[in-house]
């Protein structure tokens, strides 16, 4: 038992000075430490993390870059939670560590245990930046949640336009639903502030009247059977929109 003892506690005195020197920014230590061999890099803490964990999600990419560089194979590695640095470098919007790990080939379509990609969780923090790099190195846009929910789903439910409009010029889909059965456009609708980008994007400046009220219709019996209220709003928008009055649209 003595060497497995001395073993734990050597390697939490390597953790703790290597995540001091993380924090502090400290390359000179982070590479001093990373080229010698008895010290593992790859030792997880009580969470999962090892190093590389820390450098990215407290945002210091020169970090990243030399403990890349002495175990290149860790980049993809994940904690308990299935966060690999990627994620937490995305949910942080340390934008630097982001570009870093995938320029590294992080995997930009790796998810955590509630199947979150870097794309989803690039949404959930409104990161537009991020949103385009993910998509840039390949990120799969239209991977669901474990409650079903894809990127846009995500997007839409936080009224960002400007992502809205990214993920679905990136063939984001409106038609799948999460597991309570609501897709985007319904999404879009009851909220009323990305309502007309989205419907923009998806028919593009030619407007079909005969599938906008197909749609609209759609729309309406989704609300009535569920009985939820459109918003004023989001109501005349539409009507502005495709210049009908309201009363055809209801």
């Amino acid at each position: 038992m003595a060497p497995f003892s001395t073993c734990r506690r050597q390697r939490s005195k390597e953790q703790d000075t290597i995540v001091k020197a993380i924090l502090n920014g400290d390359v000179t230590t982070v590479r001093a430490m990373a080229k010698n061999t008895g010290n593992n890099i790859l030792w997880p803490d009580k969470y999962g993390w090892i190093p590389l964990h820390e450098a990215a999600y407290y945002g210091q990419d020169q970090c990243v870059r030399v403990l890349l560089g002495a175990q290149p194979s860790m980049i993809n590695k994940c904690d308990l939670k299935g966060q690999t640095a990627l994620i937490l470098a995305v949910y942080r919007e340390k934008v630097a560590c982001v570009e870093t790990l995938l320029e590294k080939g992080a995997d930009p379509d790796l998810a955590n245990k509630d199947r979150e990609t870097p794309l989803y969780k690039a949404c959930e923090s409104g990161n537009a930046e991020i949103v385009v790099m993910l998509l840039n190195h390949g990120a799969v846009v239209n991977k669901h949640c474990i409650q079903g929910c894809t990127a846009l789903q995500e997007a839409v439910s936080r009224n960002n336009v400007e992502i809205c409009e990214i993920l679905v010029q990136a063939g984001a889909k409106l038609s799948p639903t999460n597991m309570y059965g609501i897709a985007p456009l319904f999404t879009a609708a009851q909220s009323g502030h990305v309502l007309i980008s989205t419907v923009r994007q998806v028919m593009g400046p030619q407007l079909c009247m005969k599938r906008l009220r197909m749609a609209m219709r759609t729309l309406w019996s989704f609300f009535f059977l569920r009985m939820l209220t459109p918003t004023k709003q989001a109501i005349e928008d539409f009507c502005h929109y495709i210049s009908l009055p309201n009363e055809e649209l209801m």
